[in-house]
C-alpha cells in the first residue's frame, strides 16, 4: 500500500477477481466549497491529509486497503473546515476565533449495512493562541481514528474483522464492550489498591513518631489519603499501559490516544508507563519528608 496515495490502483490490481473479507476501498473525500474558510491548507491538501490519516488506521483495524471492488467502502464530505483565528483565540479563548473540522459519511458493507458517522471536532484555545495548522491536523488526524474505529465495528460485527493483523479476533463481544469490561477490572483493580495502600499508610503514619519538620499528626490523615489516591492513580495508568492493542485502539479510547499526542501504540504504551511511574515516585518522596 502507498500510504502517500491511498488511492492510487496498484499494478496488476484486478476489480474482477475474488473479493478480500477485510478488505476496504476509501473513496475519495469531497470538500464542500461553502464551508471550506481555510488559508493555511488548500482543498486538496486537506482532502489528501484525511486520506493518509484513514488508509493508516484502516491498515492498523486490520483492514487490506485496495481500490475498486472491496467487501467494505469508507465514503463522506469534508463538510467545514474553519481556520478561526490564532490572536483571537489568544485573547478571548471559549469566545472568539475557534477552528472546526466537520466530516460525514457512511461505512458501508457490501449491500447489507452501513454505518454513518458525523464528526465535529472545535479547537477553542492552545498555546499563544493554538497554531491553525496544528489544530486542523488534529481534528483530521482524529477524524480518521474515529472513522476508522467504526470500520472496525462494522468489520467485527458481519465478519469477525481480526484488528490489527493478530491471529485470533475478539470474540462474540465488539471493541468497546471489551474496552468497558478492561476499564472496569482496572478500575476496581485500583481501588482494591488504594484501599490497601492506605489501610498501611495509616498503620505506618500512626506509627512514625512526630518530629518539628515532619507531618503533624491532625495532619496525617490527609498524608493517607493522597497515598490512596496516588496508588489508584498510578494503577489507572499501569492497566491502561498493559491493555491490549485491541483496547487501546477501540473507540472508546480514541480521546486517549489524540489527546496524547503521540501516533503509534507502542509510544502510548511509554508515556501511559511514565504516568504510572510518577506517582509512585511521588509517593515514595512523601513518605521521606514525614
Amino acid at each position: 500500500m502507498d500510504l502517500d496515495n491511498p488511492f492510487k490502483t496498484r499494478s496488476g490490481d484486478s476489480t474482477d477477481g475474488p473479493v478480500s473479507s477485510n478488505s476496504i476501498c476509501i473513496e475519495p473525500f469531497r470538500v464542500r466549497s461553502s464551508g471550506f474558510n481555510c488559508q493555511v491548507f488548500t482543498e486538496d491538501q486537506v482532502a489528501e491529509m484525511l486520506a493518509k490519516e484513514l488508509a493508516s488506521f484502516c491498515s492498523e483495524q486490520g483492514f487490506e486497503i485496495v481500490k475498486g471492488k472491496a467487501q467494505y467502502t469508507i465514503k463522506g464530505e469534508i463538510v467545514k473546515i474553519e481556520q478561526g483565528s490564532q490572536i483571537l483565540r489568544y485573547l478571548l479563548p471559549f469566545l472568539a476565533g475557534e477552528a472546526m473540522v466537520e466530516i460525514q459519511g457512511e461505512v458501508i458493507e457490501g449491500v447489507h449495512s452501513s454505518k454513518p458517522f458525523h464528526i465535529k471536532k472545535t479547537f477553542s484555545m492552545g498555546a499563544f493562541g493554538g497554531s491553525s495548522k496544528g489544530m486542523i491536523k488534529s481534528g483530521l488526524r482524529l477524524a480518521g481514528m474515529k472513522i476508522a474505529a467504526d470500520a472496525g465495528l462494522v468489520g467485527q460485527q458481519t465478519s469477525g474483522l481480526k484488528q490489527g493483523g493478530s491471529s485470533g479476533g475478539l470474540g462474540a463481544l465488539s471493541a468497546p464492550v471489551n474496552a468497558w469490561l478492561y476499564l472496569g477490572m482496572v478500575a476496581l483493580a485500583a481501588i482494591i489498591t488504594a484501599v490497601i495502600v492506605g489501610g498501611y499508610a495509616h498503620g505506618w503514619a500512626m506509627a512514625a513518631p512526630e518530629r518539628h519538620d515532619g507531618i503533624a499528626m491532625e495532619h496525617r490523615g490527609r498524608y493517607v489519603l493522597l497515598q490512596s489516591a496516588l496508588a489508584f492513580i498510578s494503577i489507572l495508568f499501569g492497566g491502561l499501559a498493559a491493555a491490549p492493542d485491541s483496547v487501546l485502539k477501540s473507540k472508546t479510547l480514541i480521546w486517549l490516544r489524540a489527546s496524547s499526542g503521540v501516533n503509534s501504540i507502542i509510544g502510548q504504551r511509554i508515556l501511559l508507563g511514565i504516568l504510572c511511574a510518577l506517582p509512585i515516585f511521588l509517593a515514595y518522596l512523601s513518605k521521606r519528608l514525614m
